[in-house]
């Protein structure tokens, strides 16, 4: 029997050129996976995060509102009435203006409006009004991805302007 000398080096064929690509491929996915993981914890995916939400002002009215939103998934929207707008009156209306709320589907509104009715481009919420500032929470769905503008405020009064992009 003849003895097979041994070999110093494996027979493994190299492509330094596949490599390379290779190599820039693998970095470039590791830095989208940690903006994605960056973007999160930020907020901009919906969920919670430093820039998750917002707060617009309008005349009388401070609207706490998501920038970010799935499509189908539940939001809050709070509108905080100030009490010096509404003084003396027993009632107020907030006004949903705006082509965006055409967009939300109200799962609930509390407390509970006294009536609800629309008008030309808008949806008008009436309630009885209380002592202080009024709080009226909104969980509302939004129906379709893209972006929503919207505009909350008291009836005839310069309203705040919501916007929100709506992640499919």
């Amino acid at each position: 029997m003849h003895a097979v000398p041994p070999t110093t080096t494996l027979e493994v064929d190299e492509h330094p050129g596949f490599e390379r690509r290779f190599h820039r491929v693998q970095r470039v996915g590791w830095a989208l996976l940690v903006l994605l993981v960056a973007a999160a914890l930020l907020g901009l995916t919906g969920s919670r995060g430093p820039f998750a939400r917002a707060i617009a002002a309008g005349d009388g009215v401070l609207v706490d509102h998501p920038r970010f939103a799935r499509h189908a998934a539940d939001v809050e929207i709070v509108a905080t009435i100030e009490a010096d707008s509404i003084a003396g009156d027993r009632r107020f209306a907030l006004e949903l203006s705006g082509s965006g709320w055409r967009d939300l589907r109200m799962e609930t509104i509390a407390p509970q409006p006294r009536a609800m009715r629309t008008e030309a481009d808008a949806l008008i919420l009436e309630f009885d009004a209380g002592t202080g500032d009024q709080v009226v929470r909104m969980h509302v769905l939004p129906t379709a991805p893209g972006v929503t503008r919207t505009g909350i405020g008291l009836a005839g009064r310069a309203p705040a302007r919501l916007r929100s992009l709506v992640w499919p």
